[in-house]
């Protein structure tokens, strides 16, 4: 979006300054931030010519990302050029060169992510898990299976998991980014009591264990077969109660701004012809407007103009407008109504160009990327709680032969509460590993996603866990 909103303001205005201040103030990320360095370093005498900003930003990216890199230096040469149609024509061809890129880009990269999460399924769910049912076996040939090492070898596990899924990421192609959005945290406090809370069962289970006296009702609490399980609950509804709580202002938000991108389009359409017809602006907006919640902003804008004899643009910056894309455009379109209806027509017409672009090679990429998502999904919500499952029931099934054996086998034993809780909980982190590794390839560091998708993975992964479990010990 940035090249994009670059090569628009240079196209009604080829002086490089205005462009900046243009990017600075509606810019978000890391390539805005440079601009703004950039233009620092400009005014505080750091760089001789401000012409040298676009050659200095694109040497900078050349690693990360070759398009913007080939993007920026064709964008550098209209400085040199005179002729207006053929300042225009290389400003296109930076925008399509980019798009160009990251369209192949993430190609390479979807290409490249099927190996690395097969690696993550097998050594993240299938190799640890499998090493616990055989521990019953493995202690026979005096190999310690106590708990302390399973909890050391389960960590180990899933933070492998975790640094190699990070790895993977950060190899993820520079793309297009959702307007950022700034949630508060709730309070944390709230949760830790409620997890506490639930978990109450778990806990007496746990000093029943550890040979603390307990006696009636609670004793038979701590006794439950399931009682293990209020831990695991206790921590995921609170997790789950927590990331809804971040995402569901967040979510709204991104909805509406969506909305209004949506609805900008269609309204920067008919708002181009308008003007082609030589219509003042106000009325080019007025008849451009339509049964929609964008258009009911321009219509309370031009009732201001025209009740309060307020000037447009006063009227545009009266009421709060949540996309950023719509306050950035409106405010290029004012600035070329200094030169007319025909060279606002021609912004119009551009910032649409570029914006359906945008929209086209976002969406055959989400289309692409969505079914490696879709199998990462299913892996975290269902393949991962089911086997977690099965294993604790192997486990001890395994447990209980050998012990049932007519000459007894020595092996370290393992409570079967206590197995619960330890592959319970390393199901909850794989939730959050492989959730956090599919959002962001699919949305990159976008907290907001992250919390949408969390909230809802972890507690349909805890209740096919639970179920699993209490099926198999049915059938065993």
């Amino acid at each position: 979006m940035i090249i994009s909103q670059l090569a628009a303001s240079l196209r009604q205005n080829p002086h490089l300054e205005s462009a900046i201040d243009y990017i600075s103030k509606y810019g978000e990320g890391e390539l805005a931030e440079d601009f703004r360095k950039s233009s620092w370093n400009a005014w505080t005498g750091k760089i001789s010519d401000s012409r040298k900003i676009l050659s200095i930003i694109a040497k900078k990216w050349k690693e990360d990302s070759h398009g913007i890199y080939r993007s920026l230096m064709t964008m550098s040469s209209i400085f040199s050029e005179k002729n207006p149609e053929k300042r225009n024509k290389i400003l296109d061809r930076s925008v399509d060169i980019l798009l160009s890129d990251i369209n192949l880009s993430f190609k390479k990269y979807i290409n490249s992510l099927q190996i690395p999460t097969l690696m993550i399924f097998s050594f993240g769910i299938i190799m640890p898990l499998m090493l616990i049912s055989l521990l019953p076996i493995l202690s026979i040939f005096n190999l310690n299976s106590s708990l302390l090492l399973l909890t050391i070898f389960l960590f180990l596990s899933i933070s492998l998991t975790h640094f190699y899924s990070q790895k993977i990421i950060k190899k993820r192609p520079v793309a297009f980014s959702e307007q950022k959005i700034i949630v508060d945290s709730p309070n944390k406090f709230f949760f830790v009591s409620l997890a506490s809370l639930i978990s109450i069962p778990s806990i007496l289970y746990i000093l029943n264990i550890l040979g603390i006296k307990l006696s009636g009702f609670v004793l038979e609490i701590a006794s439950f077969e399931l009682s293990p399980l209020s831990l695991l609950w206790g921590i995921g509804i609170s997790l789950s109660i927590y990331f809804y709580m971040i995402s569901k202002s967040g979510k709204a938000l991104r909805n509406k701004i969506k909305k209004l991108d949506s609805q900008f389009l269609d309204f920067l359409f008919n708002l181009n012809n308008h003007l082609l017809n030589s219509k003042p602006l106000e009325d080019a907006i007025k008849s451009s407007c339509l049964d929609d919640e964008l258009s009911l902003f321009f219509k309370k804008s031009i009732n201001l103009v025209e009740r309060r004899s307020l000037s447009l643009k006063q009227a545009l910056s009266y009421h709060k407008i949540e996309s950023k894309l719509v306050r950035s455009s409106i405010e290029m379109i004012l600035k070329s109504m200094e030169r007319g209806s025909k060279a606002s027509a021609e912004t119009c017409s551009t910032l649409l160009n570029y914006f359906e672009k945008i929209n086209q090679a976002q969406s055959e990429l989400k289309l692409s990327l969505q079914k490696n998502i879709n199998m990462m999904k299913a892996t975290v919500i269902l393949i991962g709680p089911l086997i977690c499952s099965i294993i604790i029931v192997l486990f001890e099934v395994m447990s209980q032969n050998m012990s049932a054996m007519e000459t007894p086998i020595m092996f370290s034993y393992i409570d079967s509460g206590i197995l619960q809780i330890l592959v319970g909980l390393y199901c909850i982190s794989l939730n959050y590993t492989l959730i956090n590794y599919s959002t962001s390839v699919m949305h990159g560091n976008d907290k907001v996603e992250l919390a949408s998708e969390l909230y809802q993975s972890i507690p349909l992964s805890l209740t096919i866990f639970t179920i699993s479990l209490i099926i198999m010990r049915m059938l065993t």
